[in-house]
């Protein structure tokens, strides 16, 4: 029986579904924001927050300000994966082609997403584990409880692992209590298994991060009532690069449901590298919300000169356990463009593939481009939390 003449629509298809079966981290992300043809890189799309309310005892009706806030994804990536077409290559079978071409091609644009996607560890603020220390089950359990403790829903709960956290994690269970056959049950195919709450998976592309070189930290002025900044003296100058993580001593993280004092100081992400010598404004994320915030309350009361110690969380690998709603990739199909011989743009999972195929008029040759364009963006940091790791 004769192989099926292969099209751009069977090829796009096929690639499309090797490309997400590639993903880890895009795979698990939030996919369902849509945009329609046109967008082009550099442009971006608009989502809104959720609002946040208090409650009021009694039958007297208490009207409150509503606060919405609203940000962006920005589509800055346009990837493709090019390569010389032989037309007797149409003859194949589909599986033929993929095995030869489209894989290749698939597993290249799926690491790219998934590396770019793991950056967004950067707007992580919440950390659970110690810096430089193994991840093994007690970890994971302590993860699932500043999780909860943060109201972040129970469902849809991953986490993404470097191999040797995952490896450190899977000799943990062994070693412990758990049978052999569980913990065989618990390891499956293309994924670590079901752990403490969690989906567990296993990625290269998981970041590495190396904190800044400034020492000995010391708030230099009193920050102010919903601030992006804080003013820090550093005994030795140095920088603070974007994703470090700081926290002050006195200045508690709250339930941010119940607003209720948590135990421990609240955490912060530096959003910009900056050098720090002698009061230096330092950008951070997320902004100091004391009760005066009402609803927004993120800390039991503001840091302070007088009080509080400035801590600096040490070098990492920036494992990440998060609800699937904490990030979000947009993936956006292209215009087909007019001179091209055949083309296709398809949509599978969440990520918009376009395959064109022309003709080199210089080189006298048939060449095959498979394109994607896309934007990543940490939509709600608050459901994450870094899995601190060996560095």
């Amino acid at each position: 029986m004769p192989n099926t003449i292969l099209t751009p629509a069977i090829i796009a298809k096929e690639a499309a579904i090797q490309v997400v079966n590639n993903l880890v981290l895009a795979r698990l992300a939030n996919k369902q924001f849509k945009e329609d043809f046109g967008v082009k890189v550099g442009q971006t799309i608009s989502y809104r927050k959720p609002v946040k309310f208090v409650t009021t005892s009694g039958p007297v009706l208490s009207m409150q300000d509503v606060t919405e806030e609203s940000d962006t994804i920005v589509i800055s990536e346009h990837e493709h994966v090019g390569w010389n077409f032989d037309m007797k290559s149409l003859t194949l079978s589909i599986d033929e082609y993929s095995e030869r071409y489209i894989k290749p091609a698939a597993i290249a644009l799926a690491n790219k997403i998934d590396f770019d996607g793991s950056d967004l560890y950067k707007a992580v603020y919440n950390a659970s584990g110690t810096a430089g220390g193994e991840v093994d089950f007690d970890a994971m359990l302590d993860t699932k409880q500043k999780l909860t403790e943060f109201s972040v829903m129970q469902n849809d709960r991953f986490a993404g692992l470097t191999p040797k956290a995952a490896t450190q994690l899977l000799k943990s269970l062994t070693a412990g209590v758990f049978q052999p056959s569980l913990v065989e049950d618990i390891t499956r195919e293309a994924s670590v298994g079901r752990l403490a709450g969690l989906d567990l998976y296993e990625g290269q592309n998981i970041r590495r991060h190396t904190k800044g070189t400034a020492l000995t930290l010391t708030l230099a002025s009193n920050p102010a009532e919903e601030a992006t900044s804080v003013s820090l003296t550093a005994a030795t100058p140095g920088t603070l690069v974007e994703g470090d993580i700081i926290s002050f001593a006195v200045c508690n993280a709250v339930n941010p449901v119940n607003r209720q004092d948590l135990g421990y100081a609240a955490q912060f992400v530096v959003t910009a590298t900056t050098s720090v010598t002698t009061a230096t404004s330092v950008p951070i994320s997320p902004a100091l919300k004391s009760s005066a915030s009402g609803a927004y309350q993120n800390v039991t009361a503001l840091p302070t000169t007088g009080s509080d110690v400035v801590t600096l969380v040490g070098s990492h690998d920036a494992n990440l356990a998060f609800q699937r709603n904490a990030f979000a990739l947009v993936s956006v199909p292209f215009q087909a463009p007019d001179g091209a011989s055949w083309s296709e743009s398809v949509e599978y999972q969440g990520i918009s593939l376009t395959m064109v195929k022309a003709f080199d008029v210089v080189n006298y040759r048939e060449i095959v481009r498979l394109d994607t364009m896309y934007g990543w963006k940490a939509t709600y940091p608050d459901l994450a939390c870094r899995v601190l790791g060996n560095t």
